[in-house]
């Protein structure tokens, strides 16, 4: 509520300090007189606990002093204290009648339509806010809240670049920028203001962290790693840190160095499964094959953990087939490792240097060990998250031809095929894996998508995409599949309505979903907030295809109207 109460306290310096702005009469029994004594008797019961007594008080007083801005501001911040967010809304409103150019207010009611997800009324408080050009501030914390709450990376950015005009040697405000650009993968932007913010304090750690980030985004691997150098001769025992400069020691080719990076953080005793693979993984590209060979995968990671003991094992000249006759019989979790360490690596270690070592690498010891299936899936996610679809199709495939069916490898057939556009065998496939596994929502809701994107079967999509909620009904992606399925169906309101609350799922502002809601709104005949959508969509992701071209074809009509 911290907001709520620094935007209403602004808004009250500005107001009379008595509830109604003629004297009060204490002999009479004007509608101010009864209204000053409601109030005052709302206070007397506010600040002895009875809040029900002190809510019939005030709404009494308001009543008999519709005009008074301070008495009903007040209201406000006591519905708002006892979080009865209708009544609030109803007073602010009122206010509003009266002081209709305060950019707080508008802030105030944005937030009240949030916290009662009136998403579509926020949006146009927000917007008039806006508009007004607001100064203080406690107008712009109030702006970055209603954006925080609305998932709005983009109003977020503006707001904080107005704010940056007002307070320019602010090193916070260039650091929330910068991280706010940053996440919007904006990394020219990001540094900038990064490095603005560093030049102001330079001991601002969380900026020099953010920036090695970005410039390793960027491949400036050696100015990531200056970065990086620098935060950890303040916060030596951060480990996450002391990774990241290990991976941009690794794509300048100093495996050596990355590998001492990796153990610092072994030795200090409370590593994460990853930092075993890591150093395996480093132990080889710098030459210690033995070493590699012997090393003890984690308890999380046994299948990779064996697969990278076998490249080096080969590396070396030693007998590695036993443990890729190993690899089928072992218990482990191939998909949460690849999802959670391998591809993590391969970002970490990057696709240049390590990517384009391990396509390598795996197809040669496939093609010379003995047939296993986990070393075949292996090989097709490291090509997968290379982005190398059509190859890991082929290997895919190759398993299918040779070994009982499997969800997993129908499931990445269904996915690779869905990114080549190969509509008949990603259904085939994504099918195949739901008959194996009624509960998988993912495959559900990779289907029903398709589906929508190709317009057919859409009542199949439909019930897909309920059952797929039913499982994770907070699932981001899965509300905006439903929402996209409606789109396409005709019903703009259910298509808006499953498309912003899939907005408000997500980790952050998502481009696609913008990109959709824009798409919804021009269905509903809202040309003006359909653009604003496709605009935000741009500014998430300049690259977004198709994007420009319903900005360009629709612009010149909203500007007709």
């Amino acid at each position: 509520m911290r907001v709520f109460t620094l935007l209403l306290l602004a808004f009250s310096l500005g107001c009379a300090t008595t509830p109604n702005a003629q004297p009060f009469d204490a002999r009479g029994t004007s509608p101010q007189a009864q209204g000053y004594a409601h109030y005052l008797a709302g206070v007397y019961h506010q600040r002895n606990g009875r809040a029900e007594e002190a809510a019939k008080e005030f709404r009494k007083a308001a009543d008999l002093l519709p005009e008074s801005p301070t008495l009903n501001i007040r209201l406000v911040q006591f519905y708002i204290d006892v979080q009865d967010f209708d009544n609030a809304e109803v007073m602010c409103k009122r206010v509003l009648e009266q002081v209709p150019n305060d950019a707080s207010l508008w802030i105030i009611l944005a937030t009240l339509y949030q916290q009662q997800d009136k998403h579509e009324d926020a949006a146009n408080a927000l917007e008039r806010a806006m508009q007004l050009k607001p100064q203080s501030l406690e107008d712009f914390e109030g702006l970055l809240r209603v954006g925080e709450l609305s998932n709005d990376r983009i109003t977020t950015i503006d707001v904080l670049r107005k704010l940056a005009e007002l307070v320019p040697d602010s090193p916070i405000v260039h650091l929330r920028l910068g991280v706010s650009l940053a996440r919007t993968e904006n990394g020219a932007d990001a540094k900038v203001e990064l490095e603005r913010a560093l030049e102001l304090d330079d001991s601002l750690m969380e900026a020099r962290s953010f920036l090695g980030m970005v410039y390793l985004d960027e491949d400036e691997n050696e100015a990531a790693a200056e970065q990086f150098r620098l935060y950890l001769e303040q916060l030596p025992d951060q480990d996450g840190t002391r990774e990241l400069l290990a991976g941009a020691l690794a794509r300048m080719g100093n495996y050596a160095d990355a590998l001492a990076q990796i153990q610092q953080i072994l030795d200090r005793g409370e590593p994460n499964p990853i930092n075993h693979l890591e150093k395996t993984y480093l132990l080889i590209r710098a030459g210690r094959l033995e070493e590699a060979a012997e090393a003890v995968p984690a308890n999380e990671t046994p299948l990779l953990g064996t697969v990278f003991r076998a490249l080096a094992r080969k590396a070396a000249g030693q007998a590695y087939e036993p443990l890729i006759e190993s690899l089928d019989k072992a218990e482990g979790d191939l998909d949460a490792e690849c999802s959670d360490f391998l591809n993590a690596m391969i970002y970490l270690f990057g696709n240049k240097d390590m990517g384009d070592y391990l396509v390598e690498a795996l197809t040669s010891l496939r093609n010379s060990s003995p047939a296993s299936r986990t070393l075949s899936l292996i090989q097709a996610r490291t090509l997968m998250s290379l982005e190398k679809n059509a190859e890991a199709a082929e290997v895919l495939e190759s398993i299918l031809q040779k070994d009982e069916p499997d969800k997993w490898v129908h499931f990445y057939l269904g996915t690779v095929y869905e990114t080549l556009d190969r509509f008949d065998e990603c259904e085939k496939h994504l099918k195949a894996c739901i008959d194996m596994d009624s509960t998988d929502s993912e495959a559900m809701n990779n289907l029903a998508y398709m589906y929508a994107e190709e317009g057919k079967k859409l009542g199949e999509a439909e019930q897909l995409l309920k059952k797929a909620l039913e499982i994770a009904p907070d699932n981001g992606y899965y509300l905006d599949s439903l929402g996209w399925v409606y789109f396409r169906k005709g019903n703009a309101e259910l298509a808006i309505e499953y498309i912003r609350r899939a907005i408000l799922a997500m980790d952050r502002d998502d481009a696609v979903l913008r990109d959709h809601l824009g798409d919804a709104y021009l269905l509903k005949g809202d040309v003006s907030k359909a653009l604003g959508e496709w605009s935000r969509a741009r500014r998430l992701d300049p690259t977004i295809e198709g994007v420009q071209e319903k900005i360009d074809a629709h612009a010149p009509k909203a500007s007709e109207t």
